[in-house]
This record gives structure tokens, C-alpha cells and sequence, in this order.
């Protein structure tokens, strides 16, 4: 009976093997000799093959599990082939026979490689925490003349680190040095208290827990050591205490007027970034400026250098290292290019993307390629990302660009072409948002020119939980301004928001916009889960951790619009949510003068710029070459549950309204 069995799985392993379909040799199909030009900035690899196809005539099948694989190709009058076998080459696939044409196919030992690597950056990750507490604490336990020497030691050996691993690790001890030393903050406190964490502690931080403190801690809150309060309070008194400049003296008044009550602290650790994200809420008592805000909600990151000597173990990570080609070889290839006559700098329709709040232009790092191999002839083919933009500046050349994409990515030739993948991709990939929904809002954008808050709900509601989260963490740190999308993504500095809106029927919807308060009693499940989550997104709401709750309200300032709408509104008789006041229409206007960056301001929109601002700008002797102006109506929303725990939002964006030349008179 065993030798049956036996002859049985040696039949089926036969009959399996009989199955595998050979791997393609595309250069012997005469079909795909035709040179084609394919120009592609970003695109999901099935549609990538679906647009090849299109011109070759050849069945080009790609599985369904590759749709979220991205690929950017720039290659002009090639032979098909070539071009399809340097796909497969930079995805680590192969091409197989398939009825009257050919599939793309991924050995599964690459599966394995990714979660091998996977695993290994996660250990990189705990490694790298613990290194960064101990830096912290390390620090702390310095005197204040101690840390003003090391910080000096620090800049001189950074000049002679650059590139190398121990670098971070310096940088990090740096950012810590630097916030102790720095004018005194709130801020401060959570380089404080990190240094004292107990490390049973920091073992549940990393196993995914929130920790958090409280200095009047209700419930399962921790207590912030009184040592803590004490340290912040010897550093604000040598802040006063400091002989100061006038200049300086505003930043005293600054001190004198916020006097700490209470205040909680929280940290947690990304779950896709090599980030400790922390939370502060702040109870003061605001002796000079009692109008001011007594409470505030602050969210902040701080990056944990990960330990490459861990994350650089994995084989797929050696493999590529041993791939990619060395910085002096392509230093030396790039600076044999000649560029092509007769091309313009940019190709046709190229233009980078612009972020509202600071006027930055950015880029994707294939707009970078795509600029080599538009001026050069060059053919590049590489995988390509939404996420994980790049500044461009005035001194940006193509060859320069390639040389600093080096540090982000791995990068050879094959022949003439030039094969580019991102570092560390299936990372990027898992939290890479899906192209489909992209698409959509794009051309409606494009077409009407305008999005609801519908069109960004249901972008939202069709992300997965990591690109959401990766968006989450990225709008409430520093903004969505990492996103490659040709629509306004200021809605997306709002997601917890959206994503409540996306679970809300059509009349729930109407209801609130007409002014209607939705008490939460009355929502779903679901609803209530995405109701929750709006309320506290990341952590738990400062007025949860403390015993007994503030009766004032802690104020959060997420993007560009908040601070518009009135914080004087009547608390709800229940939990609910709702408008917070009717829609303001806002007018942002930014002023191009002979400086190197505009200045800008905004108002509410009564027809006209201000003319008082302008005119004070040319009484100080500035020019006024040229002046932007935009529109947007923004609807600001509440979320409310008691006792004393709320978060707003807002909604909307600018549009520009036709730019007005000056006459430069001052």
C-alpha cells in the first residue's frame, strides 16, 4: 500500500511538473519584432501590457494578482520584445507560452523573498526603536553643558559620515540633542518622558500597543512621573530667566503667558512607516491672553532610523544589491550621454505637481527618468509609485537626478536600456493606492472641473486598510503633499472624515448638509465604527485621559482650513454629528514679488483682495510682479461625544481664478 501511494505522488508530481509551460524566448516571435514606442509616466502593469498589445497584435495576458504592480516605460521605436523582456527582467517575472500568445508569470519563491524581507525590516524596526529610546535616555541624563558639546562633536562628524550606516544613528541623537537645547516647548515633554519610559513599556509599543500618560490619569492611563512636569518647569524658568534681546522678548511674553495645568502624552508605532507617532494635549492656563485656546490636541512623528545591518540581511535585498549597478560605473556611463537635437527641455504635457500651502513644486522619480530619456534618447523602463515624492528645485538637472535617485533606488543597465526599481518595493507597493479610483477622480476633475464630497468618500471607501493608514498618519503630520494626483488633495488631509461620510445613506447625507445634527444613537454599526474612529483616529482623545475631563475644548489644527469656523459653538445635548456653522467661501491670494517665494494670505472672499495688505507690502518698498488668486467654499463638521471629547474637519479646496499681470510700480 505504501508503494501505491508513493507511485501516486510520483505520477501527480509528474503530471505537475508536464504542466508548467515553458518560458519564452520572445526574440524568435516575428510578430514582435515590430518597433513600437511606448511612453507611460505611470500605469497598473495589466493596462502597461493591455496598450503594447494594442500595437503589436499579440495576445499579452497578465494576471489579475499583478494589478497593483505599476510601471513607468519611456522607450521610442524598439522592437517589441526587447521591451517585454525588460519588464519581466525588473519585476522578477518570466514569460510563458499561452494559446496564441504569451502571460506574465512570478516564480513563487519571490512571494516567499518578499516576506522573508518583510520580516526582517520589521526586526530592523524593533531594533531600531530600542537604539532610539536608549539615545533618548542617554541624552536626558546629560547637563545641559554636556549636550552643547556633544551637539558640536555631532556636526563635525556628520561632515565625515555622509552615506554611511552609522550616519543615522547620529542624526538621531542629534534631533534629540537639538529639541532639549532648543527654546523651551510643549514639544519638549515628549522628548522627556520618552527617556524615562519603563522598557516593559516599550515592549508592549512594540508589539502594536498605544501607550499612554496622563499627569491626572484616568482609568488604565499611565502617570506621568511628577519628575517630568518638574524638568519641563526648570526649563521654562532658565528660558525667563535668560538675558534676552528685544527681539527675543515677544518669545518671553510667549512663556509667561502659558502656564501648564495638565497635560497627557501618547505614543504608538506605525504600522507602515519606521515611525513613533506621539500625541500631546495640553491643559494651560493662559495668564497674559485668556482668549486664547486653554486647551490644545497636537500630533506629531518622529522618525526611527531603522538598523540596515538587519533590514540589508534579507536575500532579496542581497539580490538587488548585487544587481544594481555601482554609483561610479553609471556616474561615468551618464556623463558619456550626449543629449538628442532638436528636443525641447520637457516632453509634452509634462508638469510636476504643486502642494497649496507652501507653493512647492514636486515630482514623482519617474517624471525624473522621463526627463532623461526625453533629452537623451535613453530607454528606461522602471516601476513606478504615486507616493514618495521628491522637491524640485531650480538647480534640477536630468543627470544630477539620476545620480541622487541612487540613494532610493536600484538602478542597471541592460544593453542601452536602463532598468529602475524603487528600494525596499514591496513596501512601497502595499501601501500604494489603487490606480482605478485615481483614474476616476482625475478625469472627472479634468472634465468638470469641480469633485463633491461624495467623489472623495467613495475614493476612500475603496482604499485598503495600508494605504489608508499610510495617508492618515502622512495628513496629520505633514500634510498629503506626497501624493501624485492631478486633483486638489486638501480633502485628503480629512480622511476619518471621508470615510464616516462614505458609510452614510444618501438622505443621512442631504439631512446633514441641510443643517440636520445626526445623533449617534441613531447610526449603524458600521457607521458608529467609522463615527469612532473620526473622533479618535489614532489615539485616544486627550479628554479621555484625564481624571476629571476638561471642561474646555482641545482644539486640533489639521490643515489649511482650520480656524475658520466658530469655536464658540453650543455643546450638543448628545453625541451626534453635524455642520459646525454654515459654509464660509474663502479667497487665498498669493503675491509674486522679487522674492524667491510668494507671499500669500487668505481671507474670507468679499469680491476683492485686501487692499490694505497689498498696500502695506508696497510701502515697504516691495514689487508686485504678479498676483494668483483662489476660490474655495468650505464646510467645516463636528464630531461630538460626551462628556467633553470632539474632533473637526473641514472640507473644500481652491480653485484658481484667472492670475493678474501687475506693472511692477511700486
Amino acid at each position: 500500500m505504501r508503494r501505491f501511494w508513493m507511485l501516486i505522488g510520483t505520477l501527480m508530481l509528474g503530471v505537475g511538473l508536464a504542466q508548467t509551460p515553458p518560458v519564452a524566448d520572445l526574440s524568435q516571435d516575428a510578430r514582435l519584432q515590430k518597433p513600437i514606442t511606448v511612453w507611460l509616466r505611470i500605469e497598473t502593469l495589466p493596462d502597461a501590457l493591455k496598450a503594447i498589445q494594442k500595437q503589436v497584435g499579440v495576445p499579452l495576458v497578465c494576471p489579475d494578482r499583478f494589478r497593483n504592480e505599476k510601471v513607468a516605460i519611456f522607450v521610442e521605436n524598439r522592437p517589441a520584445h526587447e521591451v517585454l523582456t525588460m519588464l519581466a527582467k525588473l519585476f522578477r517575472m518570466r514569460w510563458e507560452v499561452y494559446e496564441d500568445g504569451y502571460r506574465i508569470e512570478r516564480p513563487s519563491e519571490e512571494t516567499e523573498l518578499e516576506e522573508e524581507a518583510t520580516r526582517l525590516a520589521q526586526e530592523a524596526k524593533r531594533k531600531g526603536v530600542e537604539a532610539y529610546i536608549e539615545t533618548a535616555r542617554r541624552v536626558l541624563a546629560m547637563t545641559p553643558e554636556q549636550r552643547k558639546q556633544r551637539i558640536g562633536a555631532i556636526q563635525k562628524e556628520l561632515e565625515k559620515q555622509q552615506g554611511r550606516a552609522s550616519e543615522a544613528a547620529l542624526r538621531s541623537e542629534f534631533v534629540h540633542l537639538s529639541a532639549l537645547e532648543s527654546p523651551v516647548e510643549e514639544t519638549n515633554l515628549l522628548f522627556a518622558l520618552l527617556g524615562i519610559v519603563p522598557q516593559a513599556h516599550i515592549s508592549r509599543l512594540l508589539k502594536g500597543e498605544v501607550l499612554t500618560y496622563s499627569t491626572h490619569p484616568s482609568a488604565g492611563v499611565n502617570a506621568i512621573p511628577p519628575a517630568v512636569g518638574q524638568w519641563y518647569e526648570a526649563q521654562r524658568k532658565a528660558q525667563l530667566e535668560k538675558p534676552s534681546t528685544e527681539e527675543q522678548e515677544w518669545y518671553r511674553e510667549y512663556l509667561r503667558n502659558r502656564k501648564i495645568l495638565r497635560f497627557s502624552v501618547g505614543y504608538r508605532l506605525s504600522s507602515v512607516s519606521s515611525e513613533i507617532l506621539c500625541q500631546l494635549g495640553v491643559e494651560k492656563e493662559q495668564t497674559i491672553q485668556p482668549a486664547l485656546p486653554r486647551c490644545e490636541h497636537r500630533l506629531y512623528q518622529t522618525t526611527v532610523p531603522l538598523d540596515e545591518i538587519v533590514s540589508d540581511q534579507s536575500r532579496l535585498t542581497r539580490e538587488w544589491n548585487q544587481w544594481s549597478e555601482s554609483s561610479e560605473s553609471l556616474r561615468a556611463w551618464l556623463q558619456r550621454l550626449k543629449p538628442l537635437p532638436n528636443r525641447t527641455p520637457r516632453p509634452p504635457d509634462w508638469q510636476p505637481f504643486q502642494e497649496q500651502r507652501y507653493m512647492r513644486n514636486f515630482v514623482m522619480p519617474t517624471q525624473r527618468l522621463e526627463l532623461l530619456a526625453w533629452q537623451y534618447g535613453l530607454p528606461i523602463v522602471a516601476d513606478a509609485y504615486r507616493l514618495g515624492l521628491e522637491v524640485l528645485t531650480d538647480t534640477f538637472t536630468p543627470l544630477g537626478a539620476i545620480q541622487s535617485l541612487q540613494n532610493t533606488h536600484w538602478m542597471r543597465r541592460e544593453g542601452d536600456y536602463l532598468l529602475v526599481r524603487r528600494k525596499r518595493y514591496w513596501a512601497w507597493r502595499a501601501v500604494e493606492p489603487p490606480e482605478a479610483p485615481i483614474r476616476e477622480l482625475e478625469t472627472k476633475f479634468q472634465k468638470e472641473g469641480t469633485l463633491t464630497i461624495d467623489d472623495y468618500a467613495r475614493f476612500v471607501a475603496a482604499l485598503d486598510e495600508k494605504p489608508y493608514q499610510w495617508l492618515l498618519e502622512s495628513s496629520f503630520s505633514y500634510g498629503l503633499y506626497t501624493l501624485a494626483v492631478r486633483f486638489p488633495t486638501e480633502p485628503l488631509g480629512n480622511l476619518p472624515l471621508l470615510r464616516f461620510w462614505a458609510t452614510l445613506t444618501p438622505a443621512q447625507r442631504q439631512a446633514v448638509l441641510a443643517g440636520e445634527f445626526l445623533p449617534l444613537r441613531t447610526l449603524t454599526l458600521p457607521q458608529r465604527k467609522a463615527f469612532e474612529h473620526a473622533l479618535e483616529p489614532l489615539f485616544p482623545h486627550p479628554n479621555r485621559l484625564l481624571a476629571p475631563p476638561s471642561e474646555c475644548r482641545f482644539m486640533f489644527a489639521r490643515g489649511i482650513f482650520w480656524g475658520w469656523f466658530d469655536d464658540a459653538d453650543s455643546v450638543p445635548s448628545e453625541s451626534g454629528f453635524a455642520l459646525q456653522g454654515a459654509p464660509k467661501k474663502l479667497r487665498q491670494t498669493r503675491l509674486f514679488t522679487e522674492r524667491d517665494y510668494p507671499i500669500t494670505y487668505m481671507m474670507e472672499d468679499r469680491g476683492t483682495n485686501d487692499p490694505g495688505f497689498e498696500s502695506h507690502l508696497l510701502e515697504a518698498g516691495e514689487t508686485i510682479v504678479r498676483r494668483e488668486t483662489s476660490i474655495a467654499t468650505v464646510y467645516g463638521f463636528r464630531f461630538f461625544m460626551a462628556p467633553g471629547m470632539e474632533q473637526t474637519y473641514e472640507f473644500g479646496y481652491f480653485v484658481p481664478l484667472k492670475e493678474t499681470p501687475q506693472n511692477g510700480s511700486k
